[in-house]
C-alpha cells in the first residue's frame, strides 16, 4: 500500500512538473559558422572587457543593446576607422551590447536568446567570482543569430557563482 501512495504521489508530482514547464519558449541558437574576419573585428572593435567608448556614441552605462538587421544599422552605431566585416544581413541579425557589472570579478558565461510568447528575451548569465577589484566594467558581448523580425527585446542579467 505504502509503493502505490509512492508511486501515486510520484507520478502526481511528474504530472505537475511536466505541465509547468513552458513549451512555447524556444532558444534561438547562434549561427554556426561565423568567419573569421567578423570575429576578428569584433574581437579588437568591441573587446569583451573595455572602458574605451566603443560602437555606441554615447558612453552609455549600464546595459545596452542592439540588434542590427542591416549594414547601413551597423554603421550607424560605429565609430571606428575599419572596414566593417561582411555580414550578410539576408540571413543574420547581430546582437550587439554591453552590460555594467559594480567589479572585475564578472565574466560573461553565456547567453540564451530565447522566444517566449512575450517577445524576445536575452539571458545574459555573468560568473562572479570572489576575486577583483571594486572598479565599474562594462562586460561586451555580441552574437550571430539567424535573421529575426524584430529589433525589440528584454534583457535579463542572471548571476551565478
Amino acid at each position: 500500500m505504502k509503493k502505490q501512495i509512492i508511486c501515486a504521489i510520484s507520478l502526481l508530482l511528474c504530472t505537475v512538473f511536466v505541465g509547468c514547464s513552458n513549451d512555447d519558449d524556444t532558444i534561438i541558437y547562434p549561427t554556426s559558422f561565423v568567419d573569421s574576419s567578423v570575429s576578428e573585428f569584433f574581437e579588437t572593435e568591441w573587446p569583451t572587457q573595455s572602458m574605451q567608448p566603443g560602437f555606441f556614441y554615447s558612453n552609455s552605462r549600464g546595459t545596452v543593446y542592439n540588434l542590427i538587421n542591416s549594414k547601413k544599422q551597423l554603421q550607424s552605431i560605429y565609430n571606428g576607422e575599419k572596414e566593417l566585416p561582411a555580414i550578410d544581413f539576408t540571413a543574420c541579425t547581430l546582437l550587439i551590447g554591453q552590460v555594467q557589472v559594480p567589479h572585475s570579478g564578472h565574466s560573461i558565461q553565456k547567453i540564451d536568446l530565447v522566444q517566449t510568447e512575450n517577445g524576445l528575451v536575452a539571458n545574459i548569465y555573468l560568473k562572479v567570482s570572489d576575486s577583483g577589484y571594486q572598479v565599474i566594467t562594462e562586460l561586451r558581448f555580441w552574437r550571430l543569430y539567424p535573421k529575426l523580425a524584430t529589433t525589440n527585446i528584454t534583457i535579463n542579467v542572471i548571476k551565478i557563482k
